[in-house]
């Protein structure tokens, strides 16, 4: 995702868009569709990363939708502490 967010979703006029919503490895099994709790822990995930700057779009209607807008063109290094620039 971190890729993808370099290529495509830094510059200031561009929006990232993320379902984060666990894959089903036996699709014909529905027991094993993911929970409320997958999804949340998934979103979550994302929502952690600073360099991604995801955020809900609604956590209580529209669960595990993630929106990034253009950010700017610098990121946050490994440990969070120095900027470098693209």
């Amino acid at each position: 995702m971190k890729e993808a967010k370099n290529v495509f979703g830094y510059w200031p006029n561009t929006m990232s868009i993320l379902k984060a919503y666990p894959t089903n490895p036996d699709p014909f099994d529905k027991s094993k569709d993911p929970t409320l709790g997958d999804i949340r822990s998934l979103a979550d995930y994302y929502m952690s990363d600073e360099n991604l700057s995801f955020k809900e779009i609604d956590p209580e209607n529209e669960l595990g939708w993630l929106v990034a807008l253009g950010a700017e063109p610098y990121y946050l290094c490994e440990d969070g502490e120095e900027l470098y620039f693209r």
